[in-house]
C-alpha cells in the first residue's frame, strides 16, 4: 500500500529539490574551508593567511572598506556533512575532543573580529547527497540534528506513515528504539559583520575532521597517494627518523571559495609539529619563502581546493 500526504505534491517538490549553495563537495577527510563572503566595490580582502595542522585550521582575514560609512555584510561559515548512523566515519565518532560536548558545533568552530569573539546564528540542515532535505523535513516535523541517542528517540516518535515514508526513500533504518537516521547533518554560521572604514581583521578558527584512508599506515601509501599528495621520494626516510612516530596516514581538505576578485596578499602554511610530517600538492601560483612549509603570493585566487597528507602519531 502507498500511503499518502496531504501536501505530497509540495513536500516531494521541497524533500527532492537539490541545494548547492552550502553544499561542499569532498576532497579528503570532511573539509571545510573559509568564511563565504561576497565582495563589493567598497569591501575587499587586502590579506589571507591559512594555517592548517592536523590537530587545528586558523585563517585570517584583513578586509579593507573604502567607505565613507560603515558597510554591513552577511558572513557565512559551513561545516563539513557529516552521517549521522552508527559507522565509524559518523559525526558523533569523529568530531574532535572538546566538540563531542557541542556536537551541533562539531569542529569547534570559533570567530574573532578585531581579536573580540562574535556569537553567530546557527542554521541546521539535511542533505542526502546533494539534495537538501531541510524544508521538507521541517514541513514534516522530521529532527534535523539526530546524531545521539537522545535525538534519535524523536525518530520513534514520528507518526507511522512519515516513518514509512522515510524509509521507503532509505532515509531511515531499523525500527523501534532502534531507529537510524540516513541523512547527513551540515551546521552552517552566519553572523552580519559591519565593515568601518579602513581595516577590520577577523580570525576563524576550527578542529578539522580528518580522513583515514587506509589501515596500513605508511606502507599503504600507493602510487594514487603520491601522486595526489606530491610526496617526495625522502617522506618515509623522514618518518623514520622522527623518533615516537607511528606513522598513521591521515589527510586535511580545505575547500577554496569563490572569490570575485583576488586576495591582495595570500598566505598558506602547513604546521607539523614536532611528530608529524606532512605533504601536499602547492597550488599553482604560490612561491615558497624563507621559512620551511610556508607559501606567499600577491593578487592570488586559491582556484582549487587544498588537499594534506599528515604521517600522525
Amino acid at each position: 500500500m502507498t500511503l499518502q500526504f496531504p501536501f505530497s505534491a509540495g513536500f516531494l517538490a521541497l524533500f527532492l529539490a537539490s541545494g548547492q549553495a552550502l553544499a561542499d563537495d569532498a576532497v579528503s577527510g570532511y573539509p571545510a574551508g573559509g568564511v563565504v563572503f561576497k565582495s563589493d566595490k567598497d569591501v575587499s580582502i587586502a590579506r589571507q593567511d591559512i594555517d592548517l595542522s592536523a590537530a587545528r585550521v586558523h585563517v585570517r582575514y584583513v578586509f579593507v572598506s573604502n567607505a565613507a560609512a560603515p558597510v554591513v555584510k552577511t558572513m557565512r561559515f559551513a561545516m563539513p556533512k557529516m552521517p549521522q548512523d552508527d559507522t565509524p566515519d559518523s559525526l558523533i565518532e569523529l568530531a574532535p575532543g572538546k566538540a563531542r560536548d557541542n556536537l551541533k558545533n562539531y569542529v569547534d568552530f570559533q570567530v574573532l573580529v578585531d581579536g573580540k569573539p562574535v556569537a553567530p546564528k546557527h542554521h541546521e540542515f539535511a542533505w542526502s547527497g546533494t539534495r537538501n532535505l531541510t524544508a521538507g523535513f521541517l514541513k514534516m516535523g522530521v529532527p534535523i540534528f539526530a546524531a545521539t541517542r537522545d535525538a534519535r528517540e524523536k525518530l520513534g516518535q514520528l507518526p507511522d506513515k512519515i516513518k514509512h515514508q522515510l524509509a521507503m526513500q532509505k532515509l531511515i533504518s531499523g525500527h523501534g528504539d532502534g531507529i537510524m537516521p540516513g541523512w547527513d547533518y551540515q551546521s552552517v554560521y552566519e553572523w552580519l559583520q559591519s565593515f568601518a572604514p579602513g581595516e577590520t581583521g577577523i580570525d576563524i578558527t576550527y578542529k578539522p575532521i580528518l580522513g583515514y584512508p587506509n589501515d596500513m599506515g605508511p606502507h599503504g601509501l600507493t602510487d594514487d597517494f603520491k601522486t595526489a599528495y606530491c610526496i617526495p621520494p625522502d617522506f618515509l626516510g623522514d618518518h623514520a627518523q622522527r623518533a615516537g612516530m607511528l606513522g598513521e596516514v591521515a589527510v586535511l581538505g580545505y575547500l577554496a571559495r569563490d572569490m570575485d576578485r583576488p586576495i591582495g596578499e595570500f598566505h598558506l602554511k602547513v604546521d607539523e609539529g614536532a611528530h608529524t610530517l606532512a605533504s601536499l600538492c602547492v597550488p599553482a601560483g604560490l612561491t615558497a619563502t624563507n621559512k620551511p612549509m610556508e607559501w606567499a603570493a600577491k593578487d592570488f585566487t586559491l582556484k582549487n581546493d587544498v588537499k594534506v597528507l599528515f604521517l600522525v602519531p
